[in-house]
């Protein structure tokens, strides 16, 4: 009898994995952590956090070329699915969302990967909007904007390259890893801006500004600030972030109508995986980031699980 409860009580429980080149996907885990405490009769859900980094100080937008890119993230793919057994893999991350088609992982097991940038545009383009008055201001890392992957996805649901523009920010995410509140963060915002706008003139146009990468929602009000100063005219900031919470939410009730037998007791438990070591102060940074959030969220990053054969 003990046996068969304890089996049916592992067939309830559903694991999912998210995974960022850095921390800034802990927000979405964050949340998500939090909303699925609210859901009534929710299996027994327990949330992983991977940070792909392969080591500190060296992300991906350091590595050399595009190939050693993938390879990388092939085997952070292969590795968080062979420990982890996961219903699904959340890339909440722009710069690894670039990368994603051209893995190995991701021909052999599409099915089990939600992509952070396909969920946006995808999401965007389900609005009404008047395309032909309509700008569109992509922020994000070297390797996101390189891929050109935003810019392709919009040309082809017919905007044309006069309306879209892409800026990279450097050293933004890394900054805001080490210090969000610092001065540095607050120059490179502001360069980055300052960038968009001497590139077009947005004068009587609608702006539409995608924040491309997982860190950039952390400052929001710092990207407010300076776009309100210097845009003239109507923009709307889009958060990637609250689009793919929304969707690991949906295929977490989608996993939880395929188990069979009665729902367990609901409890959820988050969890952080690094191959890399987290500094001290990156930790304190994205810690106070998170705790507004998730306080359990903001504990497990401090307590993070340092494995170095993670992948």
């Amino acid at each position: 009898k003990e046996f068969k409860v304890n089996f049916i009580y592992a067939m309830q429980k559903i694991k999912i994995a998210i995974t960022d080149s850095g921390l800034g996907g802990l927000a979405i885990a964050a949340e998500v952590f939090e909303k699925l405490l609210r859901v009534n009769g929710i299996q027994q859900t327990e949330i992983v956090f991977v940070n792909a980094l392969p080591e500190t100080g060296n992300g991906y937008n350091k590595m050399k070329s595009e190939d050693e890119k993938i390879k990388m993230f092939n085997r952070v793919l292969d590795g968080t699915y062979g420990k982890f057994k996961p219903e699904f893999i959340a890339v909440a991350c722009n710069t690894l969302s670039a990368l994603i088609e051209k893995t190995e992982f991701y021909r052999a097991r599409g099915r089990k990967i939600l992509n952070i940038i396909d969920l946006t545009v995808k999401g965007f383009l389900k609005r009404d909007i008047n395309k032909s008055n309509s700008i569109l201001l992509i922020f994000g890392t070297e390797t996101t904007i390189e891929s050109r992957i935003y810019e392709r996805s919009f040309l082809n649901a017919g905007f044309n390259e006069k309306q879209i523009m892409q800026v990279a920010c450097p050293r933004l995410a890394s900054e805001i890893e080490l210090d969000y509140n610092s001065l540095t963060t607050e120059i490179i915002v502001n360069k980055c801006v300052n960038e968009a706008l001497a590139r077009n003139d947005f004068s009587n146009k609608t702006v539409y500004i995608i924040l491309g990468c997982t860190h950039y929602p952390y400052v929001l009000k710092i990207f407010e600030k300076y776009l309100r100063a210097k845009i003239i005219g109507k923009f709307e900031i889009i958060n990637p972030n609250s689009t793919m919470v929304s969707k690991i939410l949906e295929s977490c009730s989608a996993a939880k109508s395929e188990r069979k037998g009665k729902s367990v007791a609901g409890n959820v438990s988050i969890k952080v995986y690094s191959r890399a070591i987290i500094l001290p102060e990156e930790i304190k940074s994205v810690s106070a980031l998170l705790k507004p959030i998730s306080g359990a969220t903001a504990v497990a990053l401090k307590n993070y699980i340092l494995e170095k054969e993670l992948f």
